[in-house]
């Protein structure tokens, strides 16, 4: 019966559409880091809920910092929007489950979008908004800079993904440029996808509901990949990119570390797009 459900995922080999629409999300372009010599994290433990269900974890210290970028020079949304992930611990397994990611990639022939095939499996990531080499000033603390961008901005729980199709879909090669330089990279397969997280606890403290993103409605003869109140998830594909950072030192701030702690920046290794997520139950005819 599964099998048989797969089929009503279409996938589309054309190439990059261009949004008359931007979504309320940037894309994030993400690079590995590693903290400063020295730098201590203290392990924390976190009960965490999204659309799959809650779960307690630990994590540690952050290994990835996923950055706002610009694909084929369509420009950056929101230049303070970054992420942080941490790695998830948990002795909790997660079923299986397939779903469907529609983005900018999957256009059809007729205008419409179709959502790729995936099957998703562990939950291997939390990410927290995160503010970059922030100062503070005058007109905004970073504090106020951090609280504005939680509102603005969700927590997502990243779990492994891949294609179910014998030949997954592929954008090939694109023209990437963040805050830490510009580079042609080869964007291949999806290998993640992020469920917004709804609520979370730290530590043992009380539960905090957290602010999640919704696609607007597209304006009128908008091109978008959505119609409007659906959440925004992401979907996140492999790159292979000969960019070295500009900058390879930075500092971040996220809630688990308001006081900022700095790291070193490796070669960008994922591209994450805002993505509707789709259940096999919705696509029945």
């Amino acid at each position: 019966m599964q099998r048989e459900r797969t089929h009503r995922f279409r996938r589309c080999d054309a190439g990059l559409q261009r949004r008359s629409a931007p979504p309320p999300v940037p894309d994030f372009q993400c690079y590995p880091i590693k903290p400063e010599p020295r730098t201590r994290f203290q392990h924390r433990t976190i009960e965490i809920t999204d659309q799959f269900g809650t779960r307690s974890a630990r994590i540690a210290r952050p290994f990835e910092l996923c950055a706002p970028v610009s694909k084929e020079g369509e420009g950056i949304q929101d230049p303070e929007a970054h992420l942080t992930c941490y790695k998830l611990v948990t002795r909790q397994r997660d079923p299986w489950r397939l779903l469907g990611d529609i983005d900018q990639f999957t256009p059809g022939s007729d205008g419409t979008f179709f959502p790729e095939n995936l099957i998703v499996g562990r939950g291997a990531e939390l990410c927290f908004p995160a503010v970059k080499d922030c100062v503070d000033d005058d007109d905004r603390s970073c504090d106020v800079a951090l609280e504005d961008l939680q509102q603005r901005l969700s927590h997502f729980q990243c779990y492994q993904a891949r294609s179910l199709a014998e030949d997954p879909f592929v954008p090939g090669v694109l023209t990437l440029e963040d805050q830490f330089g510009l580079a042609d990279s080869f964007v291949g397969s999806a290998i993640k996808h992020c469920n917004p997280l709804t609520a979370k606890a730290v530590d043992g403290g009380g539960l905090e509901e957290l602010s999640v993103a919704t696609f607007p409605e597209p304006e009128p003869g908008a091109t978008a990949f959505w119609e409007g109140g659906e959440d925004v998830h992401l979907k996140c594909y492999d790159v292979d990119s000969e960019l070295r950072p500009n900058r390879t030192s930075v500092e971040i701030r996220d809630q688990l570390h308001p006081d900022g702690y700095r790291v070193r920046v490796g070669r960008p290794l994922q591209l994450c797009e805002p993505a509707v997520k789709v259940l096999p139950e919705e696509l029945d005819d």
